[in-house]
């Protein structure tokens, strides 16, 4: 049998409220690097996002995106954040 993926705590921000806030097995997205991927108990950084989608999947197999002009992802203890701006 299969492992579970393991969850981690997801936060969307922008100035003014929460965006998205909750649980899931992983965070795609593409910097000025190329494409990653953030999984349970990946290891701290910070990455700058310019108009790529940022996607999130779901234990239930299921993923939602998320798309911003600019956003600040950084991964400490966990948990990952992410700053937009309006």
């Amino acid at each position: 049998m299969a492992k579970k993926p393991e969850e981690f705590k997801i936060r969307i921000s922008n100035p003014h409220e929460v965006v998205w806030e909750g649980t899931a097995v992983a965070l795609s997205s593409e910097n000025a690097q190329g494409k990653f991927d953030v999984l349970s108990q990946h290891a701290n950084f910070i990455t700058i996002i310019k108009g790529k989608p940022i996607t999130l999947h779901f234990a239930d197999g299921s993923s939602k995106d998320y798309k911003f002009s600019r956003a600040v992802i950084y991964n400490r203890n966990n948990q990952v954040f992410v700053h937009t701006q309006i």
